[in-house]
């Protein structure tokens, strides 16, 4: 889908030159990607391998804005990982705790030159012996949507550059949700106009009210692209709905 970023020497000039690089990569992964895991699993390989990250994953905002949620994850084949990630898929992350959500509350990229010294960090981080990280929001129209992190095993000190460089990021990737969450919406309404198209169809040519039931269910998952579609029928006897169609 993409080249490689080439290596580039870690001077204040080959950071900048890093910077740009990586942003261009980028650019090039969200506008070649077919979807958000695509994009994401690509965006966390090209940072890491630039960066020196170990370990990068995704986390969303959920929708009571109560807590982050694991999204995605990409991790070197170390076998020091493996726990870390298993045990990280059920964090719930709340605002101004650890990275991810210090990066949500404050909206800003975050970077921690030695976790050992911050103590509400997730614990999975410290069992697998991960020294440092940063992590960026990911904002659509200026609301914090997803937190993407990164994890090292060496204790680094943050650069002005690199903050600068997760600043961009996260607003490419801001753009990126937002038209991925507009093109969803384009394609419900398209659904949902074909699906009300045919039901006018199925009423002007049912000619038993069996048969009407029958093909709005059949509309409803062939055109609206539900999994399931049933019509149920409310006895006042049995207190009970039963199904009549499916």
């Amino acid at each position: 889908m993409s080249t490689s970023v080439p290596a580039i020497s870690d001077t204040r000039v080959g950071r900048e030159q890093r910077r740009l690089a990586v942003q261009y990569e980028v650019a090039q992964i969200l506008a070649q990607s077919q979807g958000l895991r695509q994009a994401t699993q690509a965006v966390f390989k090209t940072i890491c391998s630039q960066e020196g990250f170990v370990a990068a994953s995704l986390w969303k905002v959920s929708k009571d804005a109560e807590f982050l949620q694991y999204v995605d994850f990409w991790t070197e084949d170390n076998s020091a990982l493996v726990n870390f990630v298993a045990e990280s898929l059920t964090l719930r992350i709340a605002p101004n705790t650890g990275l991810a959500g210090r990066a949500w509350a404050t909206g800003r990229p975050v970077w921690i030159p030695d976790i050992r010294e911050v103590p509400d960090l997730p614990p999975p981080a410290v069992r697998a012996g991960l020294r440092s990280g940063m992590a960026f929001p990911v904002a659509v129209q200026g609301e914090v949507m997803a937190v993407m992190v990164f994890w090292s095993f060496n204790p680094r000190e943050q650069a002005r550059e690199t903050l600068e460089m997760f600043h961009a990021l996260g607003n490419q990737l801001g753009q990126y949700l937002e038209r991925q969450i507009q093109s969803a919406k384009v394609s419900r309404l398209t659904r949902l106009h074909a699906a009300v198209s045919a039901a006018n169809t199925a009423i002007a040519g049912a000619t038993s009210r069996q048969q009407f039931f029958q093909d709005i269910c059949r509309i409803a998952v062939d055109d609206g692209k539900f999994a399931i579609a049933w019509i149920g029928e409310y006895d006042a006897t049995t207190l009970e709905v039963k199904p009549v169609a499916y």
